[in-house]
């Protein structure tokens, strides 16, 4: 399996300023910038092979190692990115497109999620983590979490992808992208089953079963979540709270 990491930088992003940044990607972590430990273990782990860097060229370049990682430049918005990146490798082959702010990652995490995919076949896979192992891993963490009639669930930043199937997904996700800021032409985009979807979703009437036919349906792929057990998955860093738990669960060599 070839990886993406998604490292390009936002201009409104305050946060990563305040902390001497202008792309949070960089943001330090133990005197190490963030994206180091997300490389980092996709390298440790056996089943990732090539592994694609988008963002910045010269900084990631001057940063990263040069064996088995290339490194491409932004190109405009995060669809974009993984457009480009996806068209650069083999397309018969999955492939996992990551951010760069889980810097808990862990190749036994990854190895654990890629051991889930090849148990079904599909077009997406998403990992979701209950709030119940969130909760155990990092006590106090804050995450969002969607209800549903299996339980509460927190979305990973993680996706693996038929990249054969890149660019019809694009296109939805682009759409989205536009109308993110009025919630009533997003829901139209899909229609009225996407607006039911939406509905029973938000009142917590869906199984993950359901809502992986639901959403496929929509997207007309298939896709499917992936129970995980590793909160490190979806335990990004975009808040001081989660710096300060990414340092010390770092500086403990968890």
């Amino acid at each position: 399996m070839h990886a993406i990491v998604l490292a390009g930088g936002t201009k409104d992003d305050e946060w990563a300023r305040r902390h001497g940044v202008n792309n949070k990607a960089f943001l330090p972590i133990n005197d190490l910038p963030m994206i180091t430990y997300v490389v980092a273990a996709l390298r440790e782990c056996p089943r990732i092979d090539q592994i694609i860097v988008v963002g910045p060229v010269d900084a990631l370049t001057d940063l990263l190692p040069s064996d088995g990682i290339r490194v491409l430049p932004e190109q405009g918005d995060i669809v974009d990115n993984v457009l480009t990146a996806v068209q650069e490798l083999p397309q018969d082959r999955k492939v996992l497109v990551c951010t760069s702010d889980i810097p808990m990652l862990t190749p036994e995490a990854l190895s654990a999620l890629f051991e889930a995919v090849s148990e079904r076949e599909a077009d997406l896979y998403y990992p979701i983590i209950s709030r119940v192992d969130c909760e155990k891993r990092y006590p106090g963490v804050k995450r969002t979490y969607l209800k549903l009639k299996n339980g509460s669930f927190t979305g990973g930043n993680i996706i693996i992808v038929n990249p054969k199937q890149a660019i019809p997904l694009a296109q939805v996700f682009r759409r989205l992208v536009m109308e993110r800021k009025n919630p009533v032409k997003m829901l139209l985009t899909f229609g009225l089953p996407g607006i039911i979807f939406v509905i029973r979703l938000a009142l917590g009437l869906l199984s993950v079963q359901e809502l992986e036919q639901r959403l496929s349906s929509i997207l007309r792929i298939k896709g499917v979540a992936i129970y995980c057990s590793y909160p490190e998955i979806g335990t990004d860093v975009d808040k001081d709270s989660d710096l300060e738990l990414a340092r010390r669960v770092l500086a403990a060599g968890n």
